[in-house]
């Protein structure tokens, strides 16, 4: 009896082997559209395409293993999100609401789809501080926005703590390593996303996200406060190298930002008052833009009225700086001191403010 259970579960390996071996089928129906053209594509990956007939459409292809893609319709701005693996899937959406897609026969993207349902609880949280705090910038009332800044710094540590409990109790998921990835840049302590990296089941190993934050824990550790920040030469708008050893003996801000990032923009004005207040006492800040397209990072300087020294490679995401120092979202800064040393990261509002009055005493 138990030859012929071993035999049955030998078999059962092999046939479940076979069926992950022979790729991945999806069918998709969209209501709101008869016809079209829907593309599949992970960043980086190959790209899958088919028509739409009838509302339905057929995707099939091959993964190494399962992975976040993007699912597009030709001519709708909106994509949703879906963790493909070898297996028949299933997906279905509303043109005019496909973020909110339904996928099925994917595990992996079940965990998923159980965190975006977490976060949206997470975000209902939220919005209550969301409100107080629009109320009380239109009213321009600063102690009531102060004090619902640190209101927020404790929701967001909440946040931090259910998506890791999240984390820890899918660790065998490569949902929860795509999770974790998509949150590393967050991290200003490397200890704390070591740790959590370190939940996650050894089954992950070799996993593509688990191996990219291991890099980008590598570069948090060279990027922590207290270290020496790393030393890097990119050209200005002329084309002259502009080097952050230029800016030794002076307090400098490393701002990331790009003339696309509308949170970036609206936090300008922020930088310039604190750029004007304290420019006297030996603060300075060296702008490192994440634009492709010259005409527009340009334009975006002398619309904002930015006074200080702006670099940039013109290589999008890809800029070897913001990789260098592991920079995934932008608005992002560091703040260097006089010697050198990383002082503090991603000061924004009044904590620039505060800790520039800490530093320039």
């Amino acid at each position: 009896m138990k030859k012929i259970i071993t035999i049955i579960a030998v078999a059962m390996l092999i046939l479940s082997s076979q069926a992950y071996n022979q790729g991945f089928t999806i069918n998709g129906k969209i209501s709101g559209i008869d016809e079209g053209k829907v593309t599949l594509q992970a960043r980086g990956g190959s790209k899958y395409a088919t028509g739409i007939e009838n509302g339905e459409f057929t995707l099939k292809g091959k993964v190494i293993e399962p992975g976040m893609h993007t699912l597009r319709i030709e001519g709708v701005r909106a994509a949703a999100p879906v963790f493909v693996e070898n297996s028949k899937m299933t997906f279905k959406a509303d043109k005019d609401d496909f973020r909110n897609a339904v996928v099925s026969g994917s595990k992996t993207h079940d965990v998923y789809a159980k965190y975006q349902t977490l976060g949206k609880e997470l975000s209902l949280k939220r919005k209550p501080l969301n409100d107080a705090y629009s109320a009380a910038r239109k009213a321009g009332d600063e102690a009531e926005m102060k004090k619902l800044d640190g209101v927020f710094e404790k929701a967001r540590e909440e946040q931090t703590v259910a998506v890791e409990g999240f984390i820890r109790e899918n660790n065998s998921s490569v949902a929860s390593a795509y999770i974790l990835a998509s949150r590393a840049s967050r991290y200003n302590d490397p200890t704390k996303l070591e740790a959590t990296i370190n939940s996650l089941d050894s089954s992950l190993d070799n996993n593509k996200y688990v191996k990219n934050m291991k890099t980008v824990l590598l570069t948090a550790k060279k990027t922590t406060i207290g270290q020496k920040a790393m030393v890097f030469t990119q050209n200005d708008p002329d084309g002259k190298p502009v080097s952050l050893s230029d800016f030794i003996g002076q307090v400098v801000l490393v701002d990331f930002w790009a003339a696309w990032c509308g949170p970036c923009r609206a936090e300008n004005p922020n930088v310039i008052e604190a750029y004007k207040k304290y420019k006297s006492k030996g603060f300075t800040v060296l702008g490192v833009s994440l634009d492709k397209d010259k005409d527009r990072w340009l334009e975006a300087i002398e619309k904002d009225g930015l006074p200080w020294t702006q670099v940039s490679d013109l290589k999008y995401w890809d800029n070897e700086v913001s990789a260098m120092y592991g920079v995934r979202s932008i608005p992002a800064n560091i703040l260097v001191g006089k010697d050198g040393t990383i002082l503090a990261k991603n000061l924004r509002g009044d904590k620039l403010h505060e800790k520039l009055t800490e530093v320039l005493k």
